[in-house]
């Protein structure tokens, strides 16, 4: 899939590498940043270099500064603006001369955004649309259901885009246990799987693309998966400025995850803790195992860690970005929660060594289809009465 992707692949690590550095001025580590960038960002180690000079081309990055052949620091200097920072990507996209497939490919991910679509009325050229669908399905940017014998592809992103549309359309279709499974999630957003009644049903719905999904490592090593259905949130943050919702949806997975498997140090009220967050040079859960609880953020460089006499608190790195994505995943815990709250050296390196690996939305939905799935006519079914589509 490499080869016939290997443009659009290029450009979207530059994507997710400019959102990440995005307001943080400075990357002095670019080796440490390197390894981040691998594990969150889905950045290939070889392909790092030639991302920064996409970026440096685009003066997204400057003065950056080498080492023999590495690459030791840079300046950031992406657009404050999303859709400024998307749009010169896409110049960047099509300048370098994408492939027919790639161009068919991000053609008709951005058509299915809007819904499903029969495959055989894909604006696809006839001889590519095997191959379209095909690197699409590998990449998850695609799935195809069989609705009424005829095959009908719809977009993950779609769990993003519109997710009231599928919590509406579950009153249309004859399975309660999906409608109660999302109706746990809308009243608790991030429901632990593992933890739920309905965790097989919630299971099943992340790995369709139809809820999102972020996951984090559990201190056992085992993967916790975290059930999403972003409602009520602008049209801007579920499209053109979806890194400060992925962003949120970290956020919510690590509070959820102190929450419910913190051991002795659970955290009793996420709302309290986000709050203290946004207060200016605030350090907030000082305990012995807040490394291990919050290296997500650390290494998504949300927050720093502060460490004295043997314990160590979060801070927030203070850029619009990350205190936007914070308050934003207080939306989704929702204020009605209950607030009441209980009275080591950092860096990227310390981070990456320790326990809580996490795993986007579109990236968990790979792991996700390892556990039971819906019967294949139900999963039909939901696509039709969700995505608003009959046949004709």
């Amino acid at each position: 899939m490499a080869s016939e992707l290997e443009v659009t692949q290029l450009v979207g690590m530059a994507a997710a590498v400019a959102a990440w550095i995005k307001g943080h001025d400075v990357i002095a580590d670019a080796q440490a940043f390197k390894l981040v960038a691998a594990e969150q960002l889905d950045v290939l180690p070889f392909a790092f270099d030639r991302v920064i000079e996409v970026l440096a081309e685009l003066d997204f990055v400057r003065n950056v500064q080498t080492s023999g052949h590495r690459i030791t620091s840079f300046y950031e200097t992406v657009p404050e603006d999303y859709e400024r920072m998307y749009g010169q990507l896409g110049q960047s996209w099509r300048a370098q001369g994408p492939t027919e497939v790639e161009a068919s490919l991000l053609g008709v991910v951005d058509d299915l955004s809007n819904g499903p679509k029969p495959v055989d009325v894909l604006d696809v050229d006839m001889s590519a649309l095997d191959d379209v669908l095909h690197i699409g399905e590998e990449a998850e940017a695609i799935q195809i259901v069989t609705v009424e014998h005829r095959r009908v592809a719809y977009s993950p992103f779609f769990a993003y885009e519109k997710p009231q549309a599928i919590g509406d359309a579950l009153s249309e279709i004859g399975l309660e246990q999906v409608a109660a499974a999302f109706a746990e999630v809308k009243g608790f957003q991030g429901t632990p799987l593992s933890t739920s009644s309905d965790g097989a049903v919630l299971s099943s719905l992340v790995a369709a693309g139809l809820m999102a999904g972020p996951s984090l490592e559990r201190p056992d090593s085992s993967r916790e998966f975290f059930a999403v259905a972003p409602y009520g949130l602008g049209a801007d943050v579920l499209s053109i400025r979806r890194p400060l919702l992925e962003k949120a949806l970290a956020i919510l997975a690590a509070v959820r995850m102190g929450q419910h498997f913190g051991g002795v140090t659970k955290l009793q009220s996420p709302v309290a803790l986000l709050n203290a967050l946004l207060q200016s040079d605030r350090v907030v859960a000082w305990h012995t195992s807040t490394i291990r609880q919050y290296a997500v953020l650390q290494r998504l460089g949300i927050v720093r860690f502060v460490s004295s006499g043997g314990r160590s608190g979060i801070q927030l790195i203070d850029t619009e970005d990350n205190k936007l994505a914070v308050r934003l995943a207080l939306d989704l815990v929702g204020e009605g929660e209950a607030t009441t709250t209980k009275g080591a050296p950092s860096g990227l390196e310390q981070a990456l060594l320790t326990p809580g690996h996490y795993r986007t939305q579109i990236q968990g939905i790979r792991q996700a289809k390892r556990r039971p799935l819906f019967d294949p006519a139900d999963l039909a079914a939901m696509v039709e009465a969700t995505m608003g589509w009959r046949p004709e």
